[in-house]
């Protein structure tokens, strides 16, 4: 129920197109619906959103952002007030923006795959934890720690080949494996990226304790219901949802959540993880609950994501923006040689250095607008 225009964002991703479905029933005209388009087809969901609203009956809106448009990049940085570095923040940005010109309150498909077990790093953490369990970590530590210094990491190769972030998860425990998989820089890169000076002063801090913290506070000994809680309590909160409200009101729209419903999650946390990841099937019951409402090849077509195709982006769209922040640019934090460094390795095709450089290019700017005039530096 709403007092004003009411929408929804529709990705043509599960989430998104159940809680449309959803709306479908209970309102009695058209829901409003939006989404974004790329001209680059790896990122592209908009033909499947077009399927949905077709199923679905929505009116639908569809607008296509393309790289001559990055300069938002820099709206984002002050929106956002701190070093923010997910990119999928300018998509975000940009269906709030679309979605304004015709409702002013949207509902989101945020939180399905925290919940049911969507991600495609839970399979394969699910599947690591396999190993750990065959294999102790006596063993496991100093036989997979060499191994990951030693296996070149290769992000143009098959995903069959690319065994190197296997090993450096599978050295870890089950808690420290996992924040690994979803870090920007891993453990052996933090010490290249950060400056002597800022060593120095971080001491013995980890970022890892924040996971072992909330890891023992999940109170399972599931593992996959206990990356799960940790997600929610830190993914969830300071990226997902601070993505989109801040994406969000910088363009006055509202966006409301349904499957993050207190009393929905409540229910979802006591269903075994065998019902959420089943085989290779991720959100087993959510897709499973959704067969009278949506087509098959939209509930199980294989995940995307809401990304933006920054790889090519940084070599071309743009490139030379980010060349000023990132290679003209220094600050006292990070290390001039090692930013260069991927830089290169990401220019030349060597490396897939895309979230890194994002996330340079996003503390750059952050610190350019917030810290530079205070500081004098």
């Amino acid at each position: 129920m709403s007092e004003v225009p009411l929408g929804a964002f529709l990705s043509g991703g599960l989430d998104s197109s159940a809680v449309v479905a959803l709306m479908s029933r209970v309102l009695q005209q058209p829901v409003k619906t939006a989404t974004i388009a790329f001209n680059e087809d790896r990122f592209d969901e908009s033909d499947f959103a077009r399927r949905v609203s077709h199923h679905l009956g929505t009116d639908h809106y569809e607008k296509t952002v393309t790289p001559d448009k990055i300069h938002t990049i820099e709206k984002l940085a002050w929106h956002y007030d701190e070093p923010f570095a997910d990119s999928s923040a300018l998509p975000t940005y940009f269906v709030s923006q679309i979605a304004r010109e015709r409702v002013t309150v949207c509902l989101s498909g945020d939180g399905g795959d925290e919940n049911f077990a969507g991600y495609r790093r839970y399979l394969f953490d699910v599947q690591e934890n396999r190993v750990r369990r065959l294999i102790p970590a006596a063993i496991r530590k100093p036989l997979f720690k060499p191994l990951a210094s030693l296996y070149p990491k290769m992000d143009w190769a098959p995903r069959f080949l690319r065994a190197k972030s296997t090993f450096q998860s599978l050295a870890h425990d089950a808690v420290d494996g996992y924040f690994e998989t979803v870090c920007f820089f891993r453990e052996y890169e933090k010490p290249l990226i950060l400056s002597d000076a800022l060593k120095d002063r971080l001491r013995d801090y980890e970022t890892v304790n924040l996971f072992r913290e909330y890891g023992e506070r999940s109170g399972t000994q599931d593992p996959l219901s206990r990356i799960q809680y940790i997600d929610i309590k830190t993914y969830l909160t300071d990226d997902i949802l601070a993505k989109v409200d801040r994406a969000s009101m910088a363009n006055s729209l509202e966006v409301r959540c349904p499957l993050l419903d207190h009393t929905l999650m409540e229910l979802v946390a006591t269903i075994p993880t065998t019902l959420k990841l089943r085989g290779k099937v991720g959100k087993y019951l959510l897709k499973k609950s959704m067969e009278p409402l949506l087509p098959r090849e939209i509930i199980y077509r294989e995940k995307m994501g809401f990304g933006v195709p920054l790889g090519e982006w940084f070599r071309n769209g743009i490139k030379d923006f980010a060349h000023h922040y990132i290679i003209e640019s220094v600050d006292p934090y990070l290390s001039t040689r090692f930013v260069n460094k991927i830089w290169e390795q990401h220019q030349a095709g060597l490396r897939d250095r895309s979230a890194q450089l994002w996330s340079i290019l996003m503390f750059r700017l952050w610190h350019q607008r917030e810290i530079q005039p205070w500081s004098g530096q």
